[in-house]
């Protein structure tokens, strides 16, 4: 999570479905990594913060590959005109 343009928070969510759970399926999701192209894959995580003030970039990894990065970014406003009523 980014805030004032800086990072501030890192969350990791796993979901482990029982029928994975055996050795051959572990050993497979290690082996995916040897095929990827990492300073591609690393320039578009940064790209992703690229002028990101608030906001949060989530990275997707099923089976040990990063399928899917989402960008979420908010827009802080300190003086909004009108936003109690006023010049209505």
């Amino acid at each position: 999570i980014y805030q004032d343009s800086r990072l501030v928070q890192i969350e990791r969510n796993e979901k482990i479905r029982p029928s994975e759970l055996n050795a051959e399926s572990h050993q497979l999701s290690q082996g995916l990594n040897a095929n990827y192209d990492i300073p591609a894959v690393r320039a578009r995580i940064l790209a992703a913060f690229d002028k990101l003030e608030y906001g949060q970039v989530v990275i997707v990894i099923k089976e040990g590959r990063i399928i899917q990065i989402d960008r979420t970014e908010k827009q802080r406003f300190s003086t909004l005109v009108g936003v109690y009523g006023d010049g209505i």
